[in-house]
């Protein structure tokens, strides 16, 4: 065989392998629940992240601060889900703060990471991974 057929035979080798590989990615898991309906959802450690739609490329955390409730004290209220990537959290994980109506406060968080939405920040969530990664190098380095 040429040396060039060798190199096609090659490439379309691994061309089938990486889209075998993309047809058999798992799917992302988020922890899905809210707190308005799940007492658990304000505590992740007591929570399972679940798998989300094949669509689905991020894990959403949405913190909610209303000012007053029924007995004039604030609500709060946490809810995490699985989310698509929209143009604008492509860079994620990223935080933005909103505040809607009735001054209601509202901090969504996108994140890429397997569980990433059960942190209770993002920046939680980075800090381990990054804590994690050091571990390991000075482990391999000894």
């Amino acid at each position: 065989m040429s040396s060039s057929r060798a190199v096609l035979a090659c490439a379309g080798f691994l061309l089938l392998s990486l889209s075998a590989v993309e047809s058999e990615t798992p799917l992302l898991k988020c922890y899905q629940c809210s707190s308005s309906k799940d007492n658990n959802c304000n505590t992740p450690a007591k929570l399972t992240a679940t798998n989300c739609t094949k669509d689905d490329k991020m894990c959403l955390k949405i913190d909610q601060k209303a000012p007053f409730n029924e007995d004039n004290s604030p609500s709060y209220r946490v809810t995490r889900l699985c989310t698509r990537a929209s143009p604008e959290e492509l860079s994620a994980p990223v935080c933005f703060d909103r505040v809607g109506t009735d001054k209601v406060n509202l901090r969504y968080c996108v994140c890429r990471d397997p569980g990433c939405n059960g942190a209770n920040s993002l920046t939680d969530s980075k800090l381990l991974h990054v804590l994690g990664s050091t571990l390991v190098i000075l482990w391999m380095s000894h």
